[in-house]
């Protein structure tokens, strides 16, 4: 062991520093203990008194004691102080020793001897906080930086590709909210374990990249986690490993015997290209995962300069979306739905509208991804169903119809979601059975495990439940004969192809029979010509809506259309109900 040097003082002043715990021995030359100053043997070395012949390697071991005889040499020959530090094992436990060297006369040294093990524990854990995320072990953000500073500065040695992989857990907080955080912390508890290099390495997608060299992971943010990628040759390589991960994570997880899905959205810098330096590494990964983010799904994106303006313009529309629902910056239309045999608006379906003061009328299609991203999904919702229930309370002063929201799979599943609805219903004075919820039918049979409970809550409080976006691929009827969905909207797929091709028209009239043989009635979106309309209704679909009747209406103009479409004395009942 390498003694350091110290600097020079004497030895009145180092003897006047000695403390109770410290233990002061004078040892000569050779390592002998000539005199015991001060401080407890019991309490350090288990002893009471030295024997007349005691050598530091007989109380220390024989490698402490060499390496204290060899420094106590280079401190008198210095005529400096020098500081040694050592582990020793004492009744099986590691003890940190810190010894300090003083010169003392021509052949011997005063020999401090203090137990770091306190404080050397309390170093790690401080280090471990620091550096550690204490959920999952993994390191965290900082660790990372250490280890993406040292992994840049190898890579430019060797000449090497390295990549920076941002892995986003959708749905952790649908999860936190509706499950628990002790959920939530089990599925990233798992997720880390799906994601450890050993476990992708174990892959066969993985293991045939020859190229990989080095996997490191790290939880660098509450639901995401990063991996720095080693030696990678192709950005075809790193496809395959980010496709990979989100298999790892598509796989169901499990809490209280409840079926909890989540996906992954992952963003992808390499370095040299994408960034020479750390930071502009990380950040150009966090814009491509915003990319990948938005994509919905489980969706992989690179770091392009190209998206750079699009990329801009989404960070401009998240920001002043925060700002919207205090400016009232958002509104209700409603498209009306049509009974095939009365020609009577049945039920309208609430759309969001947002209405910028700069860039106009922005698009539907950018506003609910945007939502999602910030964190605003649940409050919008909030919104649009308290507004909702407003117009439908004016439209019962002229027809009693019902009024449709789209939900996501998150709110289906929320537990407050039942009870928050019903509050805002009976506030407006209406039935429960007025209101219907729209899911898409992908995220219902996706989901519907996990659905089960919200949707038997909301059914059992007289809530209609629609699933929206039916196609023909979603042929999963018989699961819906005691899930509680009073109504399939056939999706704009099949509507759009019923009149020309043979196959979307036998699979349209297959979907209504069946639905009406397990008592659910069947809506048809998007139709736009009276031979679709001929057609569905020769089928016996139900309701229908599109712009062969009416596009989206304001509340004013909805109410006027009410005047002259629905008798003004006889409440219909609606075939969804």
């Amino acid at each position: 062991m390498q003694g350091t040097q110290q600097r020079a003082h004497d030895n009145a002043t180092a003897v006047k520093a000695l403390s109770d715990d410290c233990l002061v021995l004078i040892v000569g030359v050779k390592g002998k203990v000539r005199e015991h100053l001060s401080g407890d043997l019991q309490d350090l070395l288990g002893i009471d008194n030295f024997a007349e012949d005691a050598v530091v390697g007989s109380l220390f071991g024989p490698g402490i004691g060499d390496a204290l005889t060899t420094n106590i040499r280079r401190c008198l020959r210095s005529r400096r102080p020098y500081r040694v530090e050592a582990t020793w094992q004492r009744d099986g436990a590691d003890l940190h020793l810190e010894l300090q060297l003083l010169p003392h006369g021509r052949d011997s040294a005063i020999v401090m001897v203090r137990d770091r093990t306190s404080t050397e524990r309390f170093n790690e854990q401080v280090h471990e906080l620091a550096f550690r995320d204490p959920l999952t072990g993994l390191p965290n953000e900082a660790a990372l930086m250490h280890s993406l500073v040292e992994a840049v500065s190898d890579s430019q040695l060797r000449e090497q590709h390295l990549a920076v992989l941002r892995v986003h857990l959708n749905g952790i907080r649908s999860i936190n909210h509706n499950f628990g955080r002790e959920a939530g912390n089990e599925v990233l508890s798992e997720s880390a374990r799906r994601l450890a290099a050993p476990t992708l390495a174990a892959m066969p997608a993985v293991a045939a990249l020859s190229t990989m060299l080095q996997l490191r992971l790290a939880r660098t943010r509450g639901d995401e986690f990063t991996l720095l990628v080693h030696g990678v040759s192709s950005a075809d390589a790193l496809e395959k490993l980010a496709r990979t991960i989100n298999e790892q994570l598509a796989a169901p997880f499990s809490f209280a015997d409840n079926r909890l899905d989540i996906s992954g959205s992952i963003g992808v810098a390499m370095f040299p290209q994408d960034g020479a330096e750390p930071k502009s590494l990380l950040c150009n990964a966090d814009t491509a995962l915003g990319e990948a983010t938005l994509a919905g799904g489980s969706a992989v994106r690179f770091f392009s300069e190209a998206g750079q303006v699009p990329r801009q313009k989404r960070l401009d529309l998240e920001q002043e979306l925060r700002w919207a629902l205090e400016q009232e910056q958002f509104s209700l239309v409603f498209l009306p739905c049509f009974d095939f045999a009365t020609g009577a608006i049945n039920s309208v379906e609430a759309l969001l509208r947002w209405r910028h003061p700069l860039r106009g009328n922005v698009p539907v299609d950018e506003i609910i991804p945007l939502t999602e991203l910030t964190g605003l999904d649940e409050a919008i919702g909030t919104w649009v169903t308290e507004s909702a229930c407003e117009a439908a309370a004016q439209c019962k002063e002229i027809s009693d119809i019902q009024v449709s929201l789209n939900m996501g799979a998150r709110h289906a599943v929320a537990r407050a979601t039942p009870d928050r609805i019903a509050a805002q219903i009976a506030h407006c004075g209406l039935k429960p059975s007025r209101m219907l919820l729209e899911i898409r039918a992908s995220d219902y049979f996706r989901h519907r495990k996990t659905m089960e409970h919200g949707i038997a809550q909301l059914t059992a409080r007289g809530i209609g439940l629609v699933l929206d976006d039916f196609r023909a691929e979603s042929m999963h009827l018989t699961s819906l004969a005691v899930s509680g969905v009073s109504c399939l909207k056939l999706g704009r797929a099949l509507v759009a192809n019923v009149v020309s091709d043979d196959n979307a028209r036998r699979c349209t009239a297959a979907a209504i029979a069946m639905a009406h043989s397990l008592g659910i009635a069947c809506s048809a979106t998007g139709v736009e010509n009276e031979r679709q309309y001929e057609m569905l209704k020769a089928m016996n679909c139900d309701t229908y809506q599109g712009f062969f009747e009416s596009s989206p209406l304001p509340l004013e103009a909805l109410l006027e259309r009410l005047k002259t479409t629905n008798a003004p004395t006889a409440a219909r009942q609606v075939t969804c109900d």
